[in-house]
Parts: structure tokens; C-alpha cells; sequence
């Protein structure tokens, strides 16, 4: 570490502090329950569910943090009852962003457009059902160990591990943001994370889709 820390600095000494500024607050305000469409002369029809979301250090963006993992991967519900069950799509998948400002959340599918709608019902099924039924004490705690492993997989080359440190150096958020932010949902319990659910899955969705 020494080693490392003396040949940094040899590059860093001469270099003059950022200068902080003072960020300006976006008046931009986002949208809700509009349907956009755009025609793209294919037989696939793309879809994205979602809405405006909160910016990076919302502790409710840790909730979409923890959200997103459980409707991610092949075993999810999302997965495996809207491609695998019912056969509505050929890719589904949840979408989560967060930046200083702001950021989003939602869902994207790629269905043929003959079932477009059936995939957004198929979506907002699930969604409602989150909303009003919440996840048990076990589908809570595997997302836990989800975002645990996931973390650990991302600092596995140089460049997923400077990845990890240096963006959120570069955003003022210090070095160790990744590392509380685990501490901070390893703290969320379950009844909250169900309470945050019912108010944000509330059916307010933007749908946009990209197809004939």
C-alpha cells in the first residue's frame, strides 16, 4: 500500500484542488400516466413501464436498489411468469438509474407487437401484486445476499474495481460510498421496504413503446 500510495502522490502533488461549485437544482419536472409511441417498421415491439425515480443519495433509491435485484435474473418472478409461463416476450427485464438529480425506474420488454398488450398487462400484474402483498421475510433477506454477492462480483478486475471507487469519488459522494450503502440496506427491514413499495408501484406508470 505504501509502495502504491508514494507513486500516486508522486503524480498528484502538482495538481490543483477541484474547485466546488455549487449545483443548480433541476426544474425540469417529470412526467406521469402518459402513453408515447414511437413507429419502427419491425415485427418486435419494444416496451419500457416506468417513472420518474429519486437521485442517488434518496434513501428510497435504495429500496429501487433492493427492487431491482429481486426482478432480476432468470429465476425472478418477472422472468419466469411473463417469458417463461405465459410466453408474452423474448426479453424482459427491470431498468434502474440513479444520478445527483434524479433518475428513473421501470420495466423493458421486447415482445412481438401481436402481444403488446397482453405484456403490459402481464407487467403491471406483477407490479400491483408487489404492491399489495409485499415480499416475505425470505424473498427479503435472499435480496440481501443478492446485492452482497453482486457487490463483491463487481470489484473483480482492475477496471470493475476503479469503476466502483472512482465514480463516486468523482460524484463528491467519498470513497467508501459503495460500502455504506451496503451497510445502509443490510439495515432496512422488511416492513419498510413493503410500505415503500405500496406507495411507489402505485399505477402512475408512463408506458412507451417502439414498434408498428
Amino acid at each position: 500500500f505504501t509502495e502504491v500510495k508514494n507513486a500516486i502522490e508522486t503524480f498528484t502533488t502538482n495538481l490543483k484542488p477541484r474547485v466546488e461549485k455549487k449545483r443548480k437544482t433541476s426544474t425540469i419536472k417529470p412526467i406521469f400516466e402518459q402513453k408515447i409511441h414511437k413507429h419502427f417498421d419491425r415485427e418486435q415491439c419494444h416496451i419500457v413501464i416506468g417513472k420518474a425515480a429519486f437521485k442517488t443519495n434518496d434513501k428510497e433509491d435504495l429500496h429501487l436498489k433492493m427492487l431491482t435485484a429481486h426482478l432480476s435474473g432468470q429465476s425472478s418472478e418477472l422472468f419466469v411468469e411473463v417469458r417463461d409461463r405465459q410466453g408474452l416476450c423474448y426479453a424482459v427485464q427491470p431498468l434502474h438509474h440513479a444520478a445527483l438529480e434524479g433518475g428513473y425506474f421501470g420495466i423493458y420488454i421486447g415482445a412481438g407487437h401481436d402481444k403488446k398488450e397482453s405484456a403490459i398487462k402481464a407487467i403491471k400484474d406483477i407490479l400491483n401484486k408487489l404492491a399489495k402483498d409485499g415480499l416475505t421475510n425470505e424473498e427479503f433477506n435472499r435480496i440481501k445476499i443478492m446485492i452482497d454477492g453482486q457487490n463483491l462480483l463487481n470489484v473483480q478486475t482492475i477496471e470493475d474495481y476503479a469503476n466502483f471507487y472512482s465514480i463516486s469519488v468523482l460524484h463528491d459522494l467519498g470513497l467508501d460510498y459503495q460500502h455504506k450503502t451496503l451497510a445502509q440496506i443490510n439495515k432496512i427491514k422488511v416492513t419498510e421496504f413493503n410500505n415503500f413499495l405500496k406507495k411507489f408501484l402505485t399505477p402512475n406508470w408512463n408506458i412507451v413503446t417502439v414498434g408498428p
